[in-house]
């Protein structure tokens, strides 16, 4: 059996040196296409010329290649914006690029069209490739992760301390995955271009960049002001058509919703610093006796109202169904892969540690096991699709919510 399992060891990191390999060569290819790239470039200036000045008739051939010599300025910019994050191994390499990328966005937008939904969704692809490269890599192994720490605010507890450890970066994987196939979609879901999209355009990309934020974030006080960016995104994206009075009914609900349950868990937070002097999300295992500790009860309760609240557990869940008159992309993105996943997070980060207290299972798994139940039972009374699809979201939420609660090492690999 001991040889067995000497074997299987054996064969499993040979397997994920192999992947390794296979990203890293993925990467490498970026390179390449960066003189391919170069070269088209010089083809393009010389027609885009030739046509602009040689004939009269080339106007529209001449805005073509200009808008084709745009995309690959941008694709040459994200790629060697991406080549220098992995080379600085920092957690926020991936974040200064998509900053830029939501800046560019609207201008984007105006300039090339519904294509620049593509280009955009570049950013978040190459986040993805290189959060997987550090999985392959072995980067997360036993307990490995990448840090970076800027003092701020020492007086207010309020510190940019960021982490990227197997846990966050397998949200980011989620974030970053499913946000670039998101913006693909946008591409072909709009057919038009009204000057609303530059501001949709802007207000997805920075969602996805705040939802990065708020994995990585170490520090308790600096992961709840991402936290409260996400529920102001959310309720611009929602409002999309805002001539519609259920887009407006909708966007206020879920923003109230989210908000309450923010403002609690602000309380609950600094209940547990200033009780238990706890102001890091990595800190938290340090606690000595954690189900004596003064308030812990409270506080447990006030951070979770914040994380089941975000995650549309019973009886909060009913925005989640109201947020769907949403436009798809936001509906797929924010409530069904990113936003709603922030209190999986939350629940998955503290789980390991505040399970040892009873009122942990008390208010997890019992909100998560009637929220299973209440909203498999409510999608079988739906016939709208998306309705159907947004309360099965909300009971394998709750699902998710009641086994990753458990706290024990195999339930958390269960639910992740």
């Amino acid at each position: 059996a001991g040889a067995a399992r000497h074997r299987g060891a054996g064969a499993g990191a040979q397997g994920l040196t192999a992947m390794g390999r296979c990203i890293d060569g993925l990467c490498r290819g970026l390179e390449g296409l960066i003189a391919l790239a170069l070269a088209t470039m010089v083809v393009l200036v010389f027609g885009n010329v030739v046509l602009r000045y040689g004939f009269g008739g080339g106007v529209a051939a001449s805005e073509e290649l200009s808008r084709l010599l745009f995309i690959w300025v941008v694709f040459i910019g994200a790629t060697l914006a991406y080549r220098s994050g992995q080379q600085r191994s920092t957690p926020l390499a991936w974040s200064e690029t998509a900053t830029a990328a939501t800046l560019a966005a609207p201008v984007l937008l105006r300039t090339v069209g519904r294509a620049a939904f593509g280009i955009i969704a570049l950013v978040p692809l190459g986040g993805f490739i290189w959060v997987a490269r550090l999985f392959a890599t072995g980067v997360f192994a036993n307990g490995g992760e990448i840090s970076a720490a800027f003092t701020w605010m020492p007086s207010a507890n309020l510190n940019l301390e960021f982490r990227l450890d197997a846990l966050a970066g397998l949200f980011s994987l989620i974030i970053l995955g499913v946000g670039a196939l998101v913006l693909l979609y946008c591409w072909g879901y709009f057919d038009s271009n009204p000057r609303r999209l530059a501001k949709f355009g802007f207000e997805l990309t920075f969602f996805a960049t705040t939802m990065y934020g708020l994995v990585i974030a170490d520090n308790f006080l600096l992961m709840y002001v991402f936290w409260e960016l996400t529920s102001v995104l959310s309720y611009m994206l929602v409002s999309y058509y805002g001539e519609r009075a259920s887009s407006r009914r909708a966007a206020m609900q879920a923003l109230m919703v989210t908000t309450f349950g923010g403002l609690a868990m602000l309380v609950g937070i600094n209940l547990l610093g200033y009780k238990a002097g706890i102001w890091k999300l990595s800190e938290v295992s340090q606690i000595a006796d954690i189900e004596n500790t003064q308030a812990i009860s409270a506080a447990i309760v006030l951070i979770m109202l914040g994380a089941l609240t975000k995650s549309a557990q019973a009886p909060w869940h009913f925005w989640l169904p109201g947020a769907m008159a949403a436009p798809t992309p936001v509906s797929a993105y924010l409530h069904s892969a990113a936003m709603v996943k922030a209190g999986i997070y939350l629940v998955a980060r503290l789980a390991p540690d505040l399970s040892a207290v009873t009122t942990w299972h008390l208010v997890v798994l019992s909100t998560g096991g009637f929220t299973m139940l209440l909203g498999g039972w409510m999608a079988l009374k739906q016939q709208d699709l998306k309705l159907v699809l947004a309360y099965g979201t909300v009971s394998q939420l709750g699902f998710i919510i009641t086994v990753i609660g458990v706290g024990s090492r195999e339930a958390t690999m269960a639910g992740l």
